[in-house]
């Protein structure tokens, strides 16, 4: 009787001992299981941070680039009519005279041909 009531005893401790080893498994995974949430949470909440600073620099870029573009655009000094009557007058002049630089030096190679082959025949 005695070695029954130890075999009780000792299957009693056992599945306690189980028990007890399955219960803190459990709190163990949990714990892990509100770690990933956690981090989780956190990973989101700095990726919202991140976008919304990414967010606040590239109003602050285009803003910066407008008021850079205007500040540019006063400073700008056109030419007056006068000034832009004159380049294109002298846009023109050289013009022509390069047309007729380039006709005279085709036509002196077309002279130097016919003459060369005179020459030769």
């Amino acid at each position: 009787m005695a070695r029954a009531k130890k075999e009780v005893k000792d299957a009693t401790i056992s599945e306690t001992k189980e028990k007890k080893i399955a219960e803190k498994k459990i709190e163990e995974t949990i714990d892990k299981e509100e770690k990933k949430e956690n981090v989780e949470k956190a990973e989101k909440k700095e990726n919202v941070e991140k976008a919304e600073k990414k967010e606040k620099k590239e109003k602050k870029k285009k803003e910066g680039l407008i008021k850079g573009i205007r500040k540019e655009m006063k400073q700008v000094v056109w030419p007056s009519a006068g000034t832009i009557l004159k380049s294109t007058i002298a846009v023109l002049v050289m013009c022509i005279f390069l047309v007729l630089f380039f006709e005279a030096l085709m036509l002196f190679m077309a002279w130097l041909k016919v003459f060369l082959k005179g020459l030769f025949v």
